[in-house]
């Protein structure tokens, strides 16, 4: 039997048999190979957790109220400036 390629090219079932072919063969480096497909089989297992998503809900800032004197929330336009004397 063949080693598989590497996922995902090759599939995690391909790589459990391969892992199971080598517990009944008698091969110089043998145990390595075991550990390189225990290796390859966690990468598998850990690519298909979804890691990627975040591990609890984001932070949601409460909103302050309305300042008063404002409208639903807008904040309130800026005096204008009386020129100068001069």
């Amino acid at each position: 039997m063949k080693a598989p390629a590497c996922w995902p090219f090759s599939s995690e079932t391909d790589w459990q048999l391969w892992r199971s072919h080598l517990d009944h063969v008698e091969v110089p480096h043998v145990a390595m190979l075991r550990r390189e497909a225990d290796a390859e089989i966690a990468r598998i297992k850990r690519c298909r957790e979804g890691r990627w998503e975040p591990n609890r809900p984001p932070v949601l800032v409460p909103l302050r109220p309305a300042p008063a004197g404002t409208r639903d929330g807008a904040e309130r336009e800026p005096r204008c400036r009386s020129p100068r004397p001069g």
